[in-house]
């Protein structure tokens, strides 16, 4: 069958497309310490790193799950579900990557790990970071930002491509962060859509990670120790995890992690989209300290009753440290729940003292 002109022309740029993810890895690979850099490897090496492991994965879609895995689709990792050759057009940019499983990669990406892996590029590379960057609207004029704005590219890049889109091929810009500082409406801010919106502007949302099956000792071992340690007090029984547990304490063990997952959420977000976001989340929790640490330090038969007893103390206290504090659907009980038990991995509160 003849094509027309327009045709052939459309053909010809789909076939000589260079997908933003490409350009993405082959300019930072050199760069990278302690990953393999060919291609498959790097691939595969360097999206392990920077991928929050936290149980927060998509499933497959749906006609992915019921038909048998290739001879060279991948089923452990991280690219699990992905073919294997497939990684090698990844990298070149020649194939754009699944939406499902770029939704997944934005869903995980930690920039600050980005941050980490991209300190050491040099100021040679400057000039054609630069380039790059300023296609997706990523304005880097000094050498000590590049790290930060790497992981801005990465965020957007996987972004547009779980929208089925691409920055490159269809000229999508970043959206910078917001400052809190600056006139925005905050009291009219909302959460909706996966979308966090101020005024007429908005920023991606990511949806708060799940607790994974097995306890992440990173994140989780300090404040578990002490709600372990609560439950042993209150049953008087030694507690070491919540298969320990008789099964009318187990959904209130559980309901306790998804609480410190909705805070992990939480704080993730406000880093990646607001200016000193970090920095507004201590504040908060330093705040809700303030209001709830003279409740902790009373007395109680037991150290669960403690830890109830905060918990509902945090859950109605009104929270003014930070101006996130403002933002009427971001702070809710449950996330106040979570920060209680982030301020036992700080040390700052405990249900069970260590001389009881």
């Amino acid at each position: 069958m003849k094509t027309n002109g327009d045709e052939k022309e459309t053909h010809l740029a789909e076939t000589t497309a260079t997908y933003a993810l490409g350009v993405f890895c082959q300019l930072v690979n050199p760069y990278i310490s302690g990953v393999d850099h060919h291609k498959k490897g790097f691939m595969k090496d360097f999206f392990d790193a920077v991928l929050e492991d936290d149980g927060l994965r998509n499933p497959l879609p749906q006609h992915h799950r019921n038909r048998k895995p290739g001879k060279t689709t991948i089923t452990t990792g991280v690219w699990s579900g992905i073919n294997d050759t497939d990684l090698t057009r990844f990298y070149n940019g020649r194939k754009k990557i699944p939406a499902w499983k770029a939704a997944e990669f934005y869903q995980r990406l930690d920039i600050s790990k980005v941050e980490r892996l991209c300190c050491d590029i040099s100021i040679d590379a400057l000039a054609d970071f630069q380039k790059e960057l300023i296609k997706a609207n990523i304005r880097v004029t000094d050498i000590s930002e590049l790290p930060s704005a790497t992981g801005k590219w990465l965020l957007s890049i996987l972004q547009a491509n779980a929208g089925g889109r691409d920055i490159l091929i269809d000229g999508i810009s970043f959206q910078p962060k917001f400052d809190i500082f600056e006139n925005l409406p905050l009291a009219s801010g909302r959460i909706n859509n996966g979308k966090l919106h101020l005024g007429r502007s908005s920023v991606p949302w990511k949806a708060y990670p799940i607790p994974p099956d097995k306890p992440d000792d990173h994140l989780e071992k300090t404040y578990l120790t002490q709600m372990q340690a609560a439950y042993a007090d209150h049953l008087h029984k030694p507690i070491n995890c919540s298969d320990d547990l008789p099964q009318t304490c187990r959904p209130e063990y559980a309901k306790q992690r998804e609480y410190f997952y909705d805070a992990e959420g939480m704080r993730r977000n406000l880093r990646d989209v607001i200016e000193n976001g970090e920095q507004e989340f201590d504040a908060l929790k330093v705040d809700l300290y303030d209001g709830i640490c003279d409740t902790c330090a009373s007395d109680y038969a037991d150290g669960l009753l403690r830890m109830r007893a905060t918990l509902s103390q945090a859950a109605g206290f009104p929270l003014s440290g930070s101006v996130i504090a403002q933002f009427p659907s971001m702070i809710k009980a449950a996330e106040k729940k979570g920060l209680c038990h982030m301020l036992v991995n700080d040390h700052m509160l405990e249900w069970v003292h260590e001389n009881e």
